[in-house]
């Protein structure tokens, strides 16, 4: 018979020394894969903290991540998005700061008759419109515009205006010679034509005076000498006298009348009337009338009859 082997009191502490320890280990690591097996996983939306957009991603919601939220803590660990700069540009034309007095200094040497008053245009209205150095006649006349040209009002003078042409050249200008509106005015030696179907030429600037003929719409006038209201002109057909400046203008019209129809007999009141080929005096003599002859009128076109 093989006889069974006995363990000795050292193997004994031999086995305890060696052996606890192990099984200890054995059993720890036994409870942690456990424990891991064990745990239930949730998918969440992660905060992206840069552009706040949610990712995906998986998070163990018995150890969850701290996110603090308190802007008072350190925020270099989860720094908050960058906010915008904005540039303030500078101003190209700064408004003047108020001064403390609103009279200028300059202002002391002007005449005292002179009434100052805020900047606003006028327009000449004559042709020309002299601008002077000092409001007098007898002063150094400085330049002179045309009519429609514009210019500012500075300041207001008894029969005067302050006006500047630009920046650095002021002067003076006669009250009537400007307006606040900018109306037609004719330049002597330029042609224009009639716009109304029958414009009356008179001998004088003004109803008042006697009718010499007429003008019919679309006909060319020259102006011989402008003025505000009545400039003398003479007409295409040689016919000279004044007419109203807003009966003419610098466009033709399109429905040009050129002759009126008349039919009617007329009597010669003058001494001897020639009679021509065309209306105008350079075209040939065929003969002639004299006073009281009885003519027998066809057409009239203002300034000569057929």
């Amino acid at each position: 018979m093989r006889k069974r082997k006995r363990f000795t009191a050292g193997a004994r502490g031999r086995l305890l020394v060696y052996g606890l320890p192990l099984a200890a280990l054995v059993m720890i690591l036994t409870l942690f894969v456990v424990k891991i097996a064990s745990q239930e996983q949730v998918e969440v939306p992660l905060l992206d903290a840069q552009k706040l957009e949610a990712q995906d991603g998986l998070i163990d919601r018995d150890h969850p991540i701290p996110f603090d939220m308190d802007e008072d803590k350190d925020k270099d660990d989860d720094p908050a998005p960058s906010e915008p700069v904005i540039l303030a540009l500078p101003n190209p034309d700064p408004e003047p700061e108020p001064s403390e007095s609103l009279t200028d200094p300059d202002q002391e040497d002007l005449d005292p008759g002179l009434t100052i008053i805020t900047p606003d245009l006028v327009y000449a209205i004559a042709d020309p419109v002299n601008i002077y150095a000092a409001p007098d006649l007898a002063s150094d006349m400085i330049r002179s515009v045309s009519s429609g040209d514009s210019l500012i009002k500075l300041a207001q003078l008894e029969g005067w205006l302050q006006v500047q042409l630009r920046p650095g050249l002021e002067g003076y200008v006669r009250d009537n010679q400007v307006s606040h509106t900018r109306i037609f005015v004719p330049k002597t030696g330029e042609s224009y034509y009639v716009q109304n179907r029958q414009v009356y030429v008179r001998s004088g600037p003004g109803t008042q005076h006697a009718m010499e003929g007429f003008a019919l719409r679309g006909m060319s006038v020259k102006v011989l000498e402008s003025g505000q209201e009545w400039s003398r002109i003479r007409t295409e057909h040689g016919l000279t006298g004044y007419m109203f400046n807003e009966l003419f203008g610098p466009d033709k019209p399109a429905d040009e009348i050129t002759e009126l129809e008349r039919g009617r007999y007329m009597y010669v009141d003058t001494e001897e009337a020639n009679l021509r080929e065309s209306p105008s005096a350079d075209s040939p003599k065929i003969g002639a009338a004299f006073m009281d002859d009885r003519v027998y009128q066809i057409s009239d076109n203002g300034g000569w009859s057929k």
